[in-house]
């Protein structure tokens, strides 16, 4: 996602009580928003998403985990004018991967105790992230994905070729990953869908969680998204399929991610053509050597 432009609005630190100190921007990590004091406003592009994970992270409690917590506006809301406020804690993203996978089993052992809402199960097609979801968990995930990537197949002009061009690609990955795939017997729970992205370190700290982006899928997904976005920011190998091979269908669900990272490649508005190449060339390592036949 693309930095947005805009400035943090005067009304909105005074909506939730900032100090008046100046602005300092950040990273991706925090939706790249605005650092004033203790506090870190960013932009809420899903409300309703903004507001579940608030609710999630206020009281939630992870073993060797620092969880960012929500700060409420005046008026005791998340969000206030598309504007979302939480608490910053030290650190950055760091190629540690084993460790983040690690983390992420730690946070599903304690999001399993969150109640799974219906917004989390039910697709929202307005969203491409939900749609992608749904889509690499089908029973048949070539076919839904070969119907999402047939929209606006016969569309002119750069763009449309561009993204006919990710589409191809994922399509030719999917293709290959979908036959070594196996209905999983595991119960659905909260799960984190971003875990590498929103996990910092600070020196000897133990890790630290910025945002929860939920998702119903079984324990051990948060972990197993992770590990395949490792590979593909080249932080880990395929090998780090194997080390936590301990954890059920682990191998399956990093292959259904790498479905959902493929998916969202071609579909989402903001996706960059400059990442196909990583993105072919980790599922196809995992195909060799990661996957079980």
């Amino acid at each position: 996602m693309e930095a947005p432009i805009t400035q943090l609005p005067e009304h909105i630190r005074n909506a939730f009580h900032a100090p008046d100190e100046e602005p300092q921007r950040l990273g991706a990590w925090w939706d790249y928003g605005w650092k004033v004091g203790s506090v870190v406003f960013a932009q809420a592009p899903s409300p309703n998403r903004a507001v579940w994970s608030a609710r999630v992270r206020e009281k939630l409690e992870v073993e060797h985990l620092r969880i960012s917590r929500p700060i409420r506006s005046t008026d005791s809301r998340f969000i206030n004018a598309g504007w979302r406020a939480t608490t910053f804690i030290e650190g950055e993203p760091a190629a540690r991967a084993d460790e983040v996978v690690a983390a992420a089993l730690r946070l599903d052992a304690a999001l399993a105790h969150v109640a799974l809402s219906d917004a989390l199960r039910d697709v929202d097609a307005s969203d491409p992230f939900s749609v992608a979801d749904h889509a690499a968990w089908s029973r048949d995930p070539a076919a839904a994905v070969m119907a999402l990537f047939g929209q606006g197949a016969g569309e002119r002009g750069f763009e449309a070729t561009q993204r006919r061009t990710r589409r191809s690609m994922a399509m030719r990955m999917v293709d290959q990953l979908a036959p070594r795939l196996v209905e999983l017997d595991a119960e659905v729970q909260v799960c984190h869908a971003d875990m590498l992205a929103t996990t910092v370190f600070q020196g000897a700290q133990v890790p630290g969680v910025c945002d929860i982006v939920g998702v119903a899928r079984p324990y051990g997904y948060s972990a197993a998204l992770a590990a395949f976005d490792s590979m593909v920011m080249q932080a880990s190998g395929e090998a780090i399929v194997q080390r936590f091979a301990h954890v059920e269908h682990f191998a399956q669900m990093v292959a259904r991610a790498a479905i959902y990272r493929l998916v969202l490649h071609g579909i989402h508005p903001e996706a960059n053509s400059n990442s196909s190449s990583k993105l072919e060339q980790t599922c196809t390592s995992l195909i060799r050597g990661g996957l079980p036949q």
